[in-house]
């Protein structure tokens, strides 16, 4: 009966195509996804290319689908429980405009759907200026377009128990966002906390 449910239903509301790709993904085989490398210092989890990564990352950032957050929470698993120093993690904000358009914020969700417990705050940093998508710009007017744009709104006095802080984002090209953010909080960091930036993808 459930499954004539939803004949009907997609029938009468096709899905679309990024959403049937990761309905049809089995989770038992999300693990074989994960293929972490590292490009210009940042270092990434799986390969854009794979349809069921580009698949999962449209829906978790642009239909707040919540088995495409579990999917990339699953490949971020992958990497954060081999992790032996203590970590805070620290997802790359939008801005307000963007936020209130879109009504969350999709690394948060990725966080959120992380395995094991992990430690996050997502106040430490705010992007202040509202920017054009990257993706919708060329190469080198992507490395500029974000300069300046975050700045460090919080940082809590429990920060010198870390030992490394985590930026992450769900996808780079570039690297531009990871590295203006890494920029902006540097400085605010105690000097024997690595500050390592992080994409589910590339």
């Amino acid at each position: 009966m459930h499954n004539l449910l939803t004949v009907l239903h997609d029938c009468i509301f096709p899905p679309r195509e990024t959403e049937t790709i990761i309905k049809n993904l089995p989770l038992n085989t999300i693990d074989s996804l994960y293929s972490p490398g590292q490009k210009n210092s940042i270092i990434y989890l799986s390969a854009y290319s794979h349809k069921e990564i580009e698949a999962s990352i449209v829906e978790n950032k642009f239909h707040s689908n919540k088995r495409a957050s579990l999917i990339l929470g699953k490949i971020l698993h992958n990497w954060t429980k081999h992790q032996i120093k203590k970590s805070l993690y620290i997802p790359i904000p939008l801005s307000a405009k963007k936020l209130r358009g879109r009504g969350y914020n999709q690394v948060e969700h990725i966080l959120q759907e992380t395995e094991g417990k992990i430690s996050v705050n997502k106040n430490i940093l705010k992007k202040s200026v509202d920017t054009a998508p990257q993706t919708t710009l060329k190469k080198e007017q992507r490395l500029n377009n974000l300069k300046g744009v975050f700045e460090v709104r919080l940082i809590p006095k429990e920060i010198e128990n870390y030992e490394q802080i985590v930026i992450v984002d769900d996808v780079t090209t570039t690297g531009a966002t990871l590295n203006e953010a890494r920029a902006t909080l540097l400085p605010h960091v105690p000097k024997h906390v690595e500050l390592v930036c992080l994409a589910i993808a590339h």
